[in-house]
């Protein structure tokens, strides 16, 4: 059975808990209290272009969401080893000191957008066998349009102006005509992010 396959399932049935703990709440997400904490293998720094960008919210909201999110993701092995940074009042930030899949990262933006904590908007670079040769080697805004019904996917802006939607269902990605969102220039100089000091979340 194809593992990405199986790790989509669980990100949509996390998602659909998230929504069913929205409604029996009156809207308002209850966070589970995170589990203990194993402790870190030695990090190796690696570099890259990952980051994901949340406006409008507290450091405390996005921590206990990206934790939930680690403890869905690495429950066997690390997949998902991030620092969680305070750039201002209004940006935090997210950036993974020994890298991320691109596909667990697109689920990360993804969960972090279904809990509604603000504006959430991941930038990466492709690389060269990762989507399709439209966007290898482009550095791309990943992001969940507000108008979106489905909840299962992410979508794709690139630098120079192209669409793409990943869906985490099997056969549900494909290039649009035209993106959902304009590519977003300056958000942020991720180099200057990385050098900040942060707290590291497993």
């Amino acid at each position: 059975m194809d593992v990405s396959n199986i790790l989509g399932w669980g990100l949509v049935i996390g998602i659909i808990l998230v929504t069913l703990s929205k409604s029996s709440k009156g809207g308002k997400v209850k966070l589970s209290k995170p589990k203990p904490r194993r402790p870190l293998p030695e990090i190796t720094p690696v570099e890259n272009d990952k980051i994901i960008i949340i406006e409008h919210t507290t450091l405390e909201q996005v921590k206990a969401t990206t934790l939930e999110f680690c403890d869905i993701y690495n429950s066997e092995t690390y997949k998902c080893i991030t620092k969680l940074t305070g750039i201002n009042e209004n940006k935090i930030a997210l950036t993974f000191p020994t890298d991320i899949e691109l596909e667990i990262f697109f689920f990360l933006v993804n969960f972090l957008d279904s809990y509604k904590l603000g504006q959430v908007t991941g930038l990466a670079k492709v690389g060269p066998k990762e989507l399709n040769k439209s966007f290898a080697g482009k550095h791309v805004m990943v992001y969940v349009p507000a108008n979106d019904k489905e909840g299962d996917n992410v979508y794709l802006t690139s630098e120079d102006g192209l669409g793409y939607k990943y869906g985490f269902s099997v056969g549900d990605k494909k290039t649009l005509t035209s993106p959902s969102i304009a590519y977003r220039q300056n958000i942020v100089d991720i180099s200057t992010v990385v050098a900040l000091n942060g707290e590291i979340i497993s």
